[in-house]
């Protein structure tokens, strides 16, 4: 019997177990296993073979797979490193059924193969378990196989359990199945097709990246390629180490079900692997032998074994099992090799394209251009989180390049210093997706939005998203009419760092990125965390010690704000913007996040969602435009009605804003008790007003202030009245008077219009 079993081979260990877990775990055994011995298994590792019961179906195992009613295994024990490292468990029986069972690892250094007892790390599941526990396991895996219920899924195929590898091969595996089950090789008679791979530089192990395959259309310059990667004389910017590699598959229909866990080693062993799958390697071997075009003696080959069904984890019936080849001149013949050349395994790494890394994120990609404008310390790392879930449609505009400062707080490293900020941001996003042909993300210098108006890129835009705290930028996105079918955002930091903005237009441009702003100055009313923010701002500017405000960005090396600061704030606002470029929202949106390091560091998160304001032109000068927030107008009907046959009217809260020539109407004043109302006329009073308004500008950080005038026609004219328009002369003469003049704005409500007037 013990001819049969591979611990036969192994000599006793007479050493000393020093390490005490281990002791423990091994007097297990030897409590309960009477035949209990140790072995050497390798120079750090001793075995312990064990007998294990199973409990076997009473009808007869599964498929009549030979799993006995007692089966020998190797439990073997690293002496170092147990318990970190779990043990691994082999069969003993060396006519163990190893080509019928799946989670088996291939099998190395001529020993038998070990059981993949557990989906994940065995070291990880073996952290909270106990030996006991996994002979559990063992058993409990014989039995499975028995029963034929060691595959989870019993509609699809268990693929080869593989370890060992001695380096990488990365192509796409939907495409190799499409070149296996089209026969896409340059000669349709052979069941082989090759193409071209980079070998990349590594010391460790190495790695290929399949490049293109090599058709009756393009060989000639496939091979054109291939020797001028031969004749790199060092001047390209990036030298290539080019192979040419190969992908095998069975001609006929069968399929195979069987597992082969002793991969070949040379040649030999590799005929025998491939003809056990229906795989004929006549017509290859001749071909390396007489046509093979590579320069360097290693190269990759893939073999691809048809499965009875689709495998799990992947969309085919195909498996691919990977191999280098080590083939000299001097082992090639005719027509075959003169010589076992050697073989070693390699693993498979799919290449990451933008699908492969929003299905890994689990972030939704969405089609449509993304414009972005600012790629400092915020915008580059918003823009990396977009770029790393897929979304890689950008294009990226700054004018500035990276300084050494800069690298405290930004996406880029050292060796981007002296670049500009987004074609070096762009280049490093293509990097990430190199496999791909095209570079879909664009740096540009300077923010071209002028340009792109004249162009037909602009009409390809879905999103614009604004990291540039520029509050000139912002102005011109606010005017722009070029931009009406685009969803603008804008994303800032303030408070010193502690807080994140992230503004979202609503449908149409309503409301707009000013309206938001405004908006969420007039909230200070309604919560004490805006209108302490709101202070803070105006004492640090009156201090000259501000170091982050609103709409500031934090380029200056002056600036004290951490990079976890910067990277909290853009990974939230990546966050929200992810969900809402897959369900854009109907109205706009709010996002604050605060930064809070008192009694400890924690964020707070806050929504505020903000209806279209109310637009109109101007009566008497069309160039300018007035937009009430929403709940304003209804305000003032509902004071008309109050009011009845008599005229009423008070005063408007908000902001001027000369250069979009734009008014914002956030909220009003009721009309003060000194007022005088007849149905003719409305003489606003002046009681307690100065300190309402000073009231206002105060809490709100100096945001917003008195802004104009409004009162109600209830019997009309529709416009303003003679004693209107001497009112408006006085104002205007006392307006002219201030630092900043204020243009003077009256709004004129009747049962039937609104009437704006900016004189």
């Amino acid at each position: 019997m013990d001819k049969n079993r591979f611990s036969s081979s192994l000599s006793n260990f007479e050493g000393k177990i020093r390490n005490p877990e281990l002791r423990d775990s091994l007097s297990f055994f030897k409590n309960n296993f009477p035949s209990f011995k140790i072995s050497i298994w390798s120079d750090s590792q001793v075995a312990v073979p064990l007998s294990l019961n199973v409990c076997l179906p009473s009808l007869g195992n599964y498929n009549n797979i030979d799993i006995r009613e007692e089966e020998p295994v190797i439990f073997v024990f690293d002496l170092e490193d147990y318990p970190t490292r779990a043990p691994l468990v082999f069969t003993d029986r060396l006519d163990f059924p190893k080509d019928q069972l799946a989670h088996l690892y291939i099998a190395t250094n001529d020993r038998p193969p070990a059981f993949c007892y557990i989906r994940g790390s065995r070291d990880e599941w073996y952290a909270n378990k106990t030996i006991k526990d996994l002979l559990a396991l063992i058993q409990n895996w014989l039995q499975d196989a028995a029963t034929g219920e060691l595959q989870l899924n019993g509609k699809n195929f268990d693929p080869l359990r593989l370890e060992g590898y001695s380096g990488t091969i990365i192509y796409d595996y939907d495409f190799f199945v499409d070149v296996v089950k089209k026969n896409m090789g340059i000669f349709p008679s052979y069941n082989f097709a090759f193409g071209l791979f980079e070998r990349r530089s590594q010391k460790s192990r190495s790695t290929f990246k399949f490049l293109k395959l090599a058709t009756v259309a393009n060989i000639s310059k496939v091979v054109e390629e291939f020797k001028e990667g031969l004749n790199n004389d060092g001047k390209s910017e990036v030298k290539k180490n080019l192979h040419f590699g190969y992908i095998l598959w069975a001609s006929g229909a069968n399929t195979f079900s069987n597992y082969n866990v002793n991969l070949p080693r040379k040649w030999s062993e590799f005929r025998s692997f491939c003809d056990s799958f229906g795989v004929e390697v006549k017509e290859f071997e001749s071909f390396l032998c007489n046509k093979d075009f590579n320069h360097f003696a290693n190269f990759p080959v893939i073999v691809g074994i048809k499965r009875p069904s689709q495998l799990i984890g992947f969309s085919s019936d195909i498996e691919f099992i990977n191999f280098q080849f080590t083939v000299f001149n001097k082992d090639k013949g005719e027509s075959h090799f003169l010589n076992d050349v050697p073989i070693k395994f390699f693993a498979h790494n799919q290449p990451l394209t933008p699908g492969l890394a929003s299905k890994i994120s689990g972030i939704f990609p969405i089609k449509g251009l993304k414009m972005i404008y600012g790629c400092g310390a915020l915008g580059s790392k918003i823009a990396m989180h977009f770029a790393r879930g897929g979304q890689i449609d950008m294009v990226l505009n700054d004018p500035d390049s990276l300084s050494p400062h800069n690298l405290v707080r930004h996406s880029l490293l050292a060796d981007n210093l002296g670049e500009n900020k987004a074609i070096a941001l762009a280049k490093e996003i293509n990097a990430i997706y190199s496999d791909i042909d095209s570079n879909f993300t664009v740096g540009h210098k300077g923010f071209n939005f002028d340009d792109d108006t004249k162009s037909k890129v602009i009409k390809l835009i879905s999103w614009i998203f604004d990291f540039t705290a520029s509050p000139a930028f912002f102005n011109k996105l606010v005017v722009s009419k070029s931009i009406e079918h685009v969803r603008v955002v804008t994303s800032s930091i303030s408070d010193s760092g502690n807080l994140g903005l992230t503004m979202v237009e609503g449908e149409t441009r309503n409301p707009r990125i000013d309206d938001l702003q405004v908006y969420l100055y007039s909230r200070f009313e309604e919560n004490p965390e805006i209108e302490a923010w709101l202070k803070r701002e105006i004492i640090t500017q009156d201090h000259s010690k501000l170091d982050v405000v609103v709409g500031v960005g934090c380029n200056s090396e002056t600036t004290v704000l951490s990079d976890s600061s910067v990277s909290s704030h853009a990974a939230f606002s990546a966050g929200v913007l992810n969900g809402l470029l897959v369900s854009p929202p109907v109205h706009g949106l709010i996002y604050l996040q605060r930064i809070k390091k008192e009694p400890f560091f924690k964020i707070e998160t806050e929504q505020i969602e903000v209806k279209a304001f109310k637009v109109f032109n101007a009566v008497n000068n069309a160039n300018w435009e007035i937009r009430f927030a929403s709940n304003v107008l209804e305000t003032m009907r509902e004071q008309m009605i109050t009011s009845g046959k008599n005229e009423t009217g008070g005063v408007l809260i908000g902001i001027s804003n000369a250069k979009t020539r734009t008014i914002h109407v956030v909220n009003l004043l009721p009309a003060p008790l000194d007022s005088q109302v007849t149905p003719v006329c409305f003489f606003r009073g002046v009681k307690g007003l100065p300190g309402a308004i000073r009231m206002v500008t105060e809490n709100s950080g100096g945001q917003l202030g008195y802004i104009g005038e409004w009162h109600s026609h209830p019997h009309g004219p529709e416009s303003v009245s003679a004693t209107d328009l001497k009112t408006v002369q006085r104002f205007k003469a006392e307006f002219d008077k201030l630092r900043s003049p204020l243009p003077v704005f009256l709004t004129i409500l009747t049962p039937e219009k609104i009437l704006p007037f900016v004189f």
